[in-house]
């Protein structure tokens, strides 16, 4: 049957009254087609509400709803001034007299029985419209007494009303008489040629029920076969009646739901209670998507009945009746909760191993870069002592010898570094903790660096106590502290000074590098020890730097289970602190051999 948009414009507002969602959903996708404009109320008594509120042009409600049913909802209607006008069509199986008793009670204005058709839905729609516009003179009512069933029943009403509704009730069930009389008709079509259809296919039986066994015996084949894969995949399978709401499921379906046996029901409503907060909405438009598409598929997560939270993948096919009208939907349901973790998993090492990749790319172009300066430096000395060596004063090749001097510390460190950061990277490091005697490892880096300190006339002071002992790996405590001197040192103005000091804090030792250098504004500081920030500058007496020392020292001081910070002001000189644990005990976990 065609659309009449016309019609839905010109009756307006259309409220349906039914807790099915589904058949609720059926109902409005039809009306809407027509052209009316439609609103939807899962139970009596927020149908009330909204009829009360909207004043809508029509109402049809389902006879069976909770809170308030069909025929309460409509006695309310018809009792109020407000919304008294209203028609109410009820939606019934007719099944019995009372039903017609009940709604001529209630001043139901029309019955449509259920299952309805479009031509048969839309000629009740329309009559009862057209009733209302030819009963608007005054209302008379008057007492009505009925025996039925053996009981005698009073009914106060208009006479006109009673008048549409049996009417009504009467089309509805010639409606019913008329197809009956056309199945018979069939049935008597059938029955005239049934002996000439016997004796057809009593020619082909014996063939067919040859073909039949065989069949039979493959179909059993393949039974087994579909089931052993459909249990191996884990696939539990459904068919839902999307008319009544109800479902059949295989076993296995079920059990994804945490269900140890079949329910006794199954519908939408209890497949919406199982769905996760967050996924509801997406859901329920996957449904509404597949009225229109014919095809349902999603994902999401479901609450089991034993509290387990899981990931589902869904996949149906809607058929559909001779009117279009979506009547059935059939799928799959299977738990792809290990393969989300797969996924996430993967997906984070990608990040992860994207991540390095970055940072690599970048700490080998700064290094890159930055190796350049301090070899151009060693070259042009180097080429001075060539051409000139013979003729220069001892002054002056005292100073040269110097800077090639502290010019080969800087390579040396940085090379130095990159090894230890290209170990660190491979994870074959070898980490084996022990007591050391803090105050003679910072005077043995003290040394280390002293040449250049006095060249600076720079000042290094080691207040830690002489008894203080820490636990930790001698080398790669001594790469730290190195690194931490050499750049106090680099920093350091003329005439500086630079002091090593400790704390203990509970179970932890603090260990600070202090210098009065020309520090660094606090924007910075978050950036000193991240891979690709390139925050290096050069020292205070031209020395090259690359950063790296301090990202060495972060990734050292983690593998040790402690921490590394910094504080810093621009020309009030910087305080880098560490932090380690004074307790064997808690670092012996630390200890690793990845060879």
């Amino acid at each position: 049957m065609k659309s009449n948009n016309l019609l839905g414009k010109n009756i307006g507002k259309v409220l349906i009254a039914e807790d099915s969602p589904t058949q609720a959903e059926q109902l409005k996708y039809f009306l809407e087609n027509y052209g009316f404009e439609v609103m939807i109320a899962r139970d009596g008594q927020e149908a009330l509400e909204k009829a009360t509120e909207h004043k809508p042009s029509l109402v049809i409600s389902d006879i069976m709803m909770p809170r308030i049913n069909g025929f309460e909802l409509c006695k309310k209607i018809k009792s109020d001034k407000k919304t008294n006008g209203i028609p109410v069509i009820l939606l019934t199986s007719l099944t019995n007299s009372e039903d017609v008793i009940e709604g001529l009670a209630c001043g139901a204005n029309n019955f449509i029985s259920k299952p309805y058709d479009e031509p048969y839905l839309l000629s009740n729609i329309e009559k009862t419209i057209q009733n209302k516009a030819l009963n608007k003179t005054k209302e008379t009512r008057v007492d009505i007494a009925a025996l039925i069933g053996g009981q005698q029943h009073h009914i106060n009403l208009d006479p006109q009303l009673m008048y549409t509704l049996l009417i009504s009730t009467y089309e509805a069930a010639m409606h019913k008489n008329a197809e009956l009389l056309k199945t018979q008709d069939e049935l008597k079509k059938i029955n005239e040629h049934q002996e000439e259809l016997i004796q057809e296919r009593t020619a082909e039986l014996s063939n067919e029920i040859k073909e039949h066994k065989k069949t039979e015996r493959a179909l059993i084949t393949s039974e087994k076969r579909i089931d052993l894969a459909v249990k191996s995949a884990n696939i539990g399978m459904w068919d839902l009646n999307l008319i009544v709401d109800e479902a059949w499921r295989s076993p296995l379906h079920d059990q994804i739901f945490g269900y140890e046996k079949l329910l006794p029901k199954w519908g939408q409503k209890i497949f919406m209670e199982h769905v996760a907060d967050e996924d509801k909405s997406n859901v329920e438009q996957s449904f509404k998507n597949a009225f229109l598409s014919g095809k349902l598929k999603f994902e999401c997560r479901i609450n089991r009945a034993d509290g387990m939270l899981r990931w589902i993948n869904v996949y149906g096919r809607v058929q559909y009746s001779h009117q279009k009208n979506p009547i059935r939907m059939l799928g799959t349901v299977m738990d792809i909760t290990d393969r989300k973790f797969a996924e996430n998993e993967i997906e984070l090492k990608n990040k992860e191993l994207e991540k390095s990749n970055n940072e690599k790319d970048l700490l080998f172009s700064v290094i890159a870069h930055d190796l350049k300066s301090p070899f151009n430096g060693f070259m042009g000395l180097i080429e001075i002592l060539v051409e000139e060596g013979l003729t220069l004063p001892k002054s002056e090749l005292l100073n040269i010898y110097k800077q090639l001097n502290n010019a080969a510390n800087d390579l040396y460190l940085l090379l130095e570094n990159l090894l230890e950061w290209s170990v660190l990277q491979r994870q074959s490091i070898q980490i084996s903790t022990k007591e050391l005697t803090l105050s003679n490892i910072v005077t043995e880096n003290i040394n280390q660096i002293s040449e250049h300190a006095k060249q600076k006339e720079i000042e290094i002071i080691n207040e830690i106590p002489f008894d203080q002992k820490v636990f930790s790996d001698e080398k790669m405590l001594h790469t730290i502290l190195r690194n931490l001197l050499s750049n106090a040192v680099k920093f350091s103005n003329r005439g500086g000074k630079i002091r090593f000091i400790s704390i203990i804090n509970n179970d932890e030792i603090e260990i600070s590098v202090i210098d009065n250098g020309i520090g660094m504004a606090s924007d910075k500081l978050p950036k000193l020890f991240k891979v690709g920030e390139n925050v290096s500058v050069k020292g205070t007496a031209g020395e090259a730097s690359t950063g790296l020392g301090l990202i060495l020292c972060k990734e050292l001081i983690e593998k040790l289970k402690g921490k590394i910070w910094a504080k810093s002001k621009e020309n009030e000189g910087s305080v880098f602190t560490i932090s380690l644990k004074n307790k064997n005990e808690e670092l012996d976990y630390c200890n690793e051999s990845n060879n």
